[in-house]
């Protein structure tokens, strides 16, 4: 199987659930960052502005990982909820479940703050 070179493709390849999470997760991405660019880098999606990072999200065996790409902003979130928690850098959750779009908007929020410093 070739690797994917479209978000698209990336989440064709995933089982049913856990690309319909994904695809939430990649919708709220898209709707609360404004002139987002989306590219699959390192074989998973990358979100850019200003030609830099902003999240990422990626699929695993075992639950979905939404990435902050900044452990300080990961270690400002709550460190666990219903069906998520943090490790690391990352917000993992259930593979069929979506991750809550206060959690979303509050990583996007933090991580667009800290590159504005």
């Amino acid at each position: 199987m070739s690797k994917p070179t479209t978000v698209e493709e990336y989440l064709a390849a995933l089982p049913n659930a856990q690309a319909k999470s994904l695809q939430d997760l990649r919708e709220k991405i898209l709707r609360n960052i404004p002139d987002v660019e989306e590219k699959i880098a390192f074989g998973k999606p990358f979100y850019y502005l200003g030609g830099k990072y902003v999240v990422s999200f990626a699929a695993a065996k075992a639950h979905n990982s939404f990435h902050t790409m900044s452990f300080d902003v990961a270690a400002k979130l709550p460190s666990t909820g219903k069906g998520w928690k943090v490790d690391g850098g990352s917000v993992k959750f259930d593979l069929d479940a979506a991750l809550p779009e206060s959690v979303v908007q509050n990583v996007i929020d933090l991580r667009l703050a800290e590159m504005q410093q």
